[in-house]
């Protein structure tokens, strides 16, 4: 039989007992309608220890997953990690690995045994998506980890869709209306209404519709005059009914095809007079969506053989001109390859032709070993005139070109040093890479069938 006492502590302690269980189940309970908290991936490391040789870093996590967040939630984290080596560890360089993320503050420099940390954040608006992963690069001292990834992992959606996100629409010469749908979707619980769109050109115009009141909405998007060649945009605003969010911008691109085009755009013949025959062709493209008859092609200069050939009935032509050895364009006049179409929209073709005044040459730079060396390719200017350069590629060869005299050291060298030779040949094989990259592959595979081996080194 128990003693009244006993009984009285008994009921006292497991009264107390429950209230802690309470206690601490309400502590450790996200409270309703609360996300769970952000997950961080533990570095299954060993305990800290230097006595290691040379600086070793060790985080204690390289992921933060933020679990799923609503477009425009903040996501920061600090990362941090320790010094476990026996040296001071530096971190040379934190960067982003994309726009949507940020670097914070971080500890430079960490002795043995310390703490550092970086931090980092995610801008969920430039971001969408259910498997997300945005990585933070470190470099530092360690020679183990030289460098490292840190990690945001989750997932960030957006309480309304937007689908394209971008409107493109695709005119032809003879279609001067277009439009496109977008599809807008509301998926939060609240209703959502939303404003007429305004746009901000005037040459485009929206139109909404609603397909389930407070849910779901299409905006239709088109031109509302004919648009000129080239490219045009606007960009579209829709006001919502919800206080909490932004009102919604839809950029629409329209792209228009004009009704001919040429390649090349421009001929372009090396100076003159030319020192041999020169065959240029001249594609043409008619891109409406009615077929096309040229006629009467020519050049508005003496001696220059054409011929018009059909490729692809009514929609691909090629021009040929043949220039004579010894041809060299009038001067202060300006020449054109002409052809006529039944197009109206393009019913004149005009190519215009032009020709260097003068080769550019390196001003008394004498090849070494008695002119053995070869020049390098950015010096062929003969075979680069024939090739259709922009503007901005032909001011990079005049770069090129500045820049393989300085590195062998100026004009005026003594061709017989051997010193010169070296130098000479390793500029020609920096400047021949260089110049592949200015005027692109295709380019550079026509400048070599032009450029003889002797001329080009023979590599």
């Amino acid at each position: 039989m128990n003693h009244p006492g006993q009984a009285a502590k008994l009921l006292l302690f497991m009264s107390v007992w429950a209230l802690g269980s309470a206690l601490g189940m309400a502590q450790w309970a996200p409270a309703a309608g609360q996300a769970a908290a952000p997950v961080v991936t533990p570095n299954l490391a060993a305990p800290v220890s230097t006595n290691v040789a040379g600086p070793r870093i060790q985080f204690d996590s390289t992921t933060y997953d933020f679990g799923r967040v609503m477009s425009g939630a903040p996501v920061k984290h600090v990362f941090t990690f320790t010094n476990a080596g026996g040296q001071e560890l530096v971190l040379s360089r934190v960067h982003a690995g994309c726009s949507c993320s940020k670097v914070g503050e971080w500890t430079g420099r960490v002795k043995p045994g310390s703490v550092g940390t970086v931090s980092a954040e995610l801008n969920t608006l430039a971001v969408v998506g259910d498997a997300l992963s945005k990585t933070i690069s470190v470099t530092c001292n360690d020679k183990t980890r030289p460098e490292l990834a840190l990690q945001f992992k989750g997932a960030v959606w957006r309480p309304i869709g937007v689908n394209p996100e971008l409107v493109v629409l695709n005119l032809k010469p003879d279609a001067a209306f277009a439009s496109a749908l977008v599809q807008i979707t509301n998926r939060l619980e609240e209703p959502l209404l939303l404003s007429p769109p305004e746009s901000t050109n005037t040459a485009f115009g929206a139109e909404l519709r609603t397909n389930l009141f407070g849910r779901a909405y299409t905006l239709l998007v088109s031109n509302t005059v004919p648009l000129p060649g080239g490219v045009a945009q606007a960009v579209f605003t829709l006001k919502t009914s919800l206080t909490n969010l932004l009102p919604l911008h839809i950029l629409a691109v329209a792209n228009v095809s004009p009704a001919i085009t040429t390649a090349p755009g421009t001929v372009r013949l090396p100076w003159g007079p030319l020192a041999s025959n020169l065959v240029v062709c001249v594609d043409i493209a008619n891109n409406s969506t009615n077929p096309a008859i040229l006629s009467d092609p020519a050049v508005q200069a003496n001696r220059v053989d054409i011929s018009l050939k059909e490729t692809r009935a009514g929609s691909l032509f090629t021009a040929t001109l043949a220039f004579p050895a010894g041809f060299k364009l009038p001067e202060r006049q300006t020449v054109c390859f002409t052809v006529r179409t039944s197009l109206p929209q393009a019913p004149l073709v005009m190519v215009p032709i032009t020709q260097s005044p003068e080769p550019p040459v390196a001003p008394l730079l004498q090849p070494p070993g008695l002119g053995s060396a070869a020049m390098p390719l950015v010096f062929q200017a003969q075979a680069l005139a024939s090739l259709d350069l922009g503007e901005a590629q032909r001011e990079e060869l005049d770069e090129l070109r500045q820049q393989f005299i300085q590195e062998v050291g100026g004009a005026g060298q003594n061709p017989t040093d051997s010193s010169y030779l070296e130098r000479w040949q390793k500029a020609r094989a920096k400047s021949d890479k260089s110049i592949a990259e200015v005027i692109g592959q295709q380019a550079m595979a026509g400048l070599l069938s032009i450029v003889t081996p002797a001329e080009s080194g023979g590599n």
